[in-house]
C-alpha cells in the first residue's frame, strides 16, 4: 500500500477517567517507564490512513519499586 502507518502504545493497567487504557506513546519505537511499580500490560495498535487497525498481543512487564521485586 505504501502509505503511512500509525503506531499507538497503551498500558492496559493504567486507565483514564473513562476506564480506557492510557495511550503511553506514539511511533514505531516507544520507551516507557511506568510511574507505579508492579505488573503493567503493554500493547501496540497499528493503524493505517483508512483507520483499519491491528493489535499486537499484550506483553506484561514488571516494574520494581517499593515492596515489589521482579
Amino acid at each position: 500500500e505504501e502509505r503511512a502507518l500509525y503506531y499507538e502504545w497503551y498500558d492496559a493497567d493504567l486507565l483514564d477517567a473513562d476506564g480506557n487504557p492510557t495511550l503511553i506513546g506514539q511511533g514505531i519505537v516507544n520507551v516507557y517507564t511506568p510511574a507505579t511499580p508492579g505488573d503493567h500490560t503493554v500493547y501496540l495498535v497499528v493503524k493505517d490512513q483508512a483507520d483499519l487497525s491491528s493489535e499486537a498481543p499484550p506483553q506484561t512487564v514488571c516494574v520494581p519499586g517499593g515492596t515489589v521485586t521482579c
